[in-house]
């Protein structure tokens, strides 16, 4: 019976069920006493009840738990409690090898750079005397880091399950020392397992035989429909080479399978360390081929380009996300102003997240040449970092490495990452700063607390007050913090845009934590572009919002939300420069393709330009790249209404609101939907709610202007109006002179009047 989450057993709490076999259940659990994630398999209940098969499973269990070898699972302890025997074991995070197997199999250096650690392994429990005799993908796990655990060593001859009719891969195992009895998944066996004969760590070595032609061709050596037939191709099929079913294969690698598949465990490698060896050599040759050529396979691409791509947090507690992103994009933000070196935008790379995407899909989507991936592993004060530099084309990989370091040496742990890559890349940084990485604080607390907060402050909503706190604590401990100070103004403006202050009460805070940042650090893009969106946000000083967005992006041209916003800041403009804001949308778009938000602002251009149907295709693709995008939903929303497609508006907006718990917005401009298919009604209802929320909230005048005006009251509009202009109110300012909800309103000479005050030079 499966054990539910939340049971105890003895001193462990069940968290999840992660899989059953022969050998019994496997859960995730929880110990308290060592605050730490185990992985424990529950024996059949056969087991109990045998007390031979008991002793000689205890008696294995101790011999396998002695083993210490990082490719090898930790056995921690045999347990009985409530009259259940289990194992508590090492948990091991990632994928089994089973699941990263390619039809057309994997390149030979990812093939190789699993396969050394696995012959390691079995080197280890040879020498002790563990044969494994179940050796297959399947008990492979390869973690985030890459590292290569082989699972169930020595365990696999007690296995009592009865055989299914039909079973075409897997057979019943048994105890082993008597003649005659078959162990082992019959796809991966031995000739000698397959005919029960007696085997010892020969068997397994043909078993890593298999496994590697599998790795090297993605189809395995010995088929046939039945288990019967399977076992019969083993004893008596020689497999075709993999260099004949590959021909990019190196030969030395066919050689060195063919040998291990050899029918006669004499003529077979005697050793896994003699494989071992074999393999190792083959490593060096491939790793001495040049690497130019694998960055030069799109002869379209100027220089080399990269993602890279959010690290795993390796952590036990899967709490250090915020961490594993803020280093992944310390790194990218490095490569970015390499010369020769294109960079795929954060956005569009994090995108990718939890996909399970390959390598050459995810190249064509963002049209690169070379991935990073990473892990992520603090200890304390120590933190392992673990990177591998990938070509997307074959899947190469062209380098990787491991560093360990303390946490107050971070800056120069990413900056050591970063001229690594680019020094494999053959990409120029000499001449350019000695640093790719600043050290933007000597706070490692007050950079933990920013790296927090920024995460937080990409979420947007009502992620900002909890990253507002974050930044303010960071600069707390380091007033001199200029990041943190940027982090501090956007914050500030962000709520201020998304309704949840009123301007007046973050005008000041804004202008002033934007100021500081520029003050600390004159060069700092961050600082350029927080001062730029307070001053047009807070101020309607378009002229200083426009100079310092100019010089953001002359500092950080790859600055897409800078650039946004610059776009944004044409919406405020006379309607001839709508085009202008148009182009520089296009330009953030190019830079980062798969980004809902910069569909978004594009898509809030168009429709401002009245390019209504282009402004619907790009918004349709931002809420495809991201269904959860608020943004782009409402705005596909707004589109829809001013094209006149009133029920697809009213559709889109609905499931809006339901992602933003009814956001003032949402229900502002579904009012205006109302309104102008002629239900003055409906509209009037959303008015009310508005009202309503305002008496006891704060709502931005800018969505009771837009409600008033929907259900039919021009004058209570109008009086909302000016007071919004009246308090630079900073989302009217944004929309009232040209967002298409405010084009009934425009006819109104009290509006104009309104409209042409907010036009003149401040």
């Amino acid at each position: 019976m499966a054990l539910s989450a939340g049971t105890r057993l003895g001193a462990y709490e069940i968290v999840a069920l992660l899989g059953a076999g022969g050998m019994g259940e496997v859960y995730r659990a929880h110990d308290p006493r060592l605050d730490r994630d185990v992985a424990i398999k529950v024996l059949p209940a056969a087991f109990g009840a045998d007390p031979e098969r008991l002793r000689r499973f205890e008696q294995e269990a101790r011999a396998v738990a002695a083993l210490s070898h990082a490719n090898i699972v930790t056995i921690h302890s045999v347990e009985e409690a409530d009259g259940i025997r289990f194992i508590t074991m090492e948990l091991v995070e990632g994928q089994p090898l089973s699941n990263l197997i390619q039809p057309d199999g994997l390149p030979p250096n990812r093939l190789v750079a699993l396969a050394i650690p696995l012959a390691d392994a079995l080197a280890a429990a040879h020498a002790k005397g563990i044969t494994h005799r179940d050796l297959k993908p399947a008990n492979i796990m390869v973690g985030p880091d890459c590292r290569v655990t082989v699972l169930d060593f020595g365990l696999a001859k007690l296995q009592v399950s009865a055989p299914s009719a039909g079973a075409a891969t897997a057979m019943p195992t048994a105890d082993m020392t008597r003649e005659g009895r078959i162990v082992g998944t019959v796809a991966y066996m031995s000739p000698e397992q397959a005919e029960g004969k007696p085997i010892d760590h020969r068997s397994d070595l043909f078993s890593l035989g298999v496994i590697l032609y599998e790795m090297a061709t993605g189809r395995r050596p010995f088929t046939g429909e039945t288990s019967l037939s399977i076992m019969s191709s083993i004893l008596k099929d020689t497999p075709p080479s993999i260099t004949d079913l590959k021909g990019t294969l190196p030969r030395e690698l066919g050689r060195i399978i063919r040998r291990a598949l050899t029918k006669d465990a004499e003529r077979r490698y005697q050793t896994a360390k003699d494989l071992r060896n074999e393999l190792e050599d083959l490593k060096r040759e491939i790793e001495s081929r040049p690497v130019e050529p694998v960055i030069a396979t799109r002869p379209s691409e100027r220089g080399a380009s990269i993602a890279v791509m959010p690290f795993t947090d390796m952590s036990a507690a899967k709490d250090q996300d915020w961490f594993c992103d803020g280093i992944a994009e310390e790194i990218l933000n490095a490569l970015t102003p390499l010369k020769g070196l294109r960079v795929a935008a954060r956005t569009s790379a994090f995108s990718f997240r939890g996909k399970g995407d390959d390598l050459r899909t995810i190249g064509e989507k963002l049209s690169v040449t070379t991935v990073l991936e990473g892990s992520v592993r603090r200890a304390g004060d120590r933190v392992r970092i673990t990177v591998q530099l990938s070509d997307v084309q074959n899947g190469f990989q062209v380098w990787s490495e491991r560093f360990d370091r303390e946490l107050k040496d971070i800056f120069d742990l990413q900056d050591e990452i970063a001229k690594a890559i680019a020094e494999r890349l053959r990409v120029t940084f000499a001449g350019e700063k000695d640093r790719l990485v600043e050290r933007a604080t000597a706070n490692v607390e007050a950079y933990q607390l920013y790296l927090k907060g920024r995460q937080l402050a990409l979420r947007r909503g009502t992620s900002l007050p909890p990253a507002l706190e974050l930044f303010r604590r960071a600069v707390e401990l380091d007033p001199d913090y200029a990041l943190a100070w940027a982090g501090i103004a956007d914050a500030f403006t962000g709520m201020a845009i998304a309704g949840s202050v009123r301007g007046s009460e973050s005008k000041a805070n804004a202008i002033a934590a934007a100021t500081r940042s520029i003050g600390l650090d004159p060069t700092s893009a961050a600082g350029h572009a927080a001062l730029a969106c307070a001053t047009l946000m807070h101020e309607n000083d378009r002229a200083t919002a426009k100079q310092e967005f100019e010089r953001g992006l002359e500092l950080n041209p790859d600055d897409v939300v800078g650039r946004c916003w610059y776009a944004l800041l044409y919406l405020q403009w006379a309607c001839g420069k709508l085009e202008q804001g148009i182009s520089e949308a296009r330009v953030a778009l190019d830079k980062d393709p798969l980004s809902a938000y910069v569909a978004f602002t594009l898509g809030a251009c168009l429709c401002t330009a009245g390019r209504t149907d282009d402004a619907i295709e790009t918004l349709r693709r931002g809420v495809q790249l991201d269904p959860e995008s608020f943004v782009a939903r409402w705005m596909l929303g707004v589109s829809l209404g001013t094209a006149g497609r009133f029920e697809e508006a009213v559709s889109t907006l609905e499931t809006a609101l339901g992602l933003s718990r009814r956001a003032s917005s949402a229900l502002a401009s579904l009012a205006t939907v109302f309104g102008h298919w002629g239900k003055p009604s409906e509209a009037s209802a959303l008015h009310s709610e508005l009202l309503d929320r305002a008496s006891r909230s704060f709502v931005p005048l800018t969505y009771l202007v837009l409600s008033a005006e929907a259900s039919g009251q021009r004058k209570e509009a109008v009086a909302f109006a000016r007071r919004a202009w009246d308090e630079h109110e900073p989302t009217f300012l944004l929309h009232a002179r040209h967002f298409p909800e405010y084009r009934s309103l425009r006819s109104d000479p009290r509006f104009a009047a309104i409209v042409r005050e907010m036009n003149e030079p401040v």
